[in-house]
């Protein structure tokens, strides 16, 4: 069994580089790869141009997961928040183009997509309501962001992710185009205090086309955060059942 590694790949929210999973290495079992993927202009690549757009995203997502997939080794996909955004539009993308698609997905903290709506735009806000409004959103801690050395680290990158998510956000809107479903088992998972996903995470089921579950964490947007061994725990156990999955095959 310790033979067979499961690749855990982690998208990150807007404004975060890939370590804000690294803290989950040490909890998981040996079996599991954990693959926290790296965005543009953050983290080790940091002084890189942001994304113009979430399909420049998309596109610099495939390059990594490309190599990623290919061996045989099963993947789990896990996005959060944007990362969740980024996920099924990467994941919508390669079933387009007949790729392969990983053994599961799990979205986090966001809508489906029918449910997403445009907001009024924040991204060209002075500093001090930009850090207010993103941490109306959940999005980031206003304390944090208002240190100088903080804010003026990631505020450029809190503003590159609003700005490329805005701008889908209003292409979706304009769209009429309905996207196959995936056929991806996914599972949806958000906080219990995270008001304004309430009701709407079942949603997802009508973007994918079978083995759909929704969990609901205790918490807020940030659940993954405030309760991380019970986060990761879950995870394990998904990786787990996959392994098995494919021990049987």
């Amino acid at each position: 069994m310790s033979e067979i590694k499961v690749r855990l790949c982690c998208l990150p929210y807007a404004g975060a580089s890939a370590s804000v999973y690294m803290r989950w290495k040490r909890q998981l079992p040996s079996y599991i790869e954990l693959i926290p993927l790296e965005l543009a202009a953050r983290g080790r690549r940091f002084g890189e141009a942001p994304y113009s757009s979430v399909e420049d995203a998309v596109s610099d997502i495939d390059l990594m997961m490309q190599n990623i997939l290919s061996d045989d080794k099963p993947v789990i996909l896990f996005g959060h928040s944007m990362g969740a955004l980024l996920s099924y539009e990467w994941l919508r993308r390669q079933h387009e183009n007949k790729g392969r698609l990983p053994e599961r997905a799990i979205l986090s903290a966001r809508s489906a997509p029918q449910f997403v709506k445009m907001e009024e735009s924040i991204v060209g806000l002075p500093d001090g309501p930009f850090i207010e409004k993103v941490a109306d959103y959940g999005a980031a801690d206003a304390s944090v962001l208002s240190l100088p050395e903080m804010r003026d680290v990631f505020v450029p990158i809190l503003r590159a992710d609003f700005a490329i998510i805005e701008r889908h956000t209003q292409q979706r809107i304009e769209s009429k185009k309905v996207a196959d479903k995936i056929p991806v088992p996914v599972q949806v998972w958000y906080g219990e205090d995270d008001n304004s996903l309430r009701g709407e995470m079942e949603g997802w089921k009508n973007w994918f086309q079978h083995d759909f579950q929704v969990d609901c964490f205790p918490g807020n947007h940030f659940y993954i955060v405030e309760h991380e061994e019970l986060v990761v725990s879950r995870l394990a156990a998904c990786c787990y059942s996959i392994m098995q999955e494919q021990l049987q095959v």
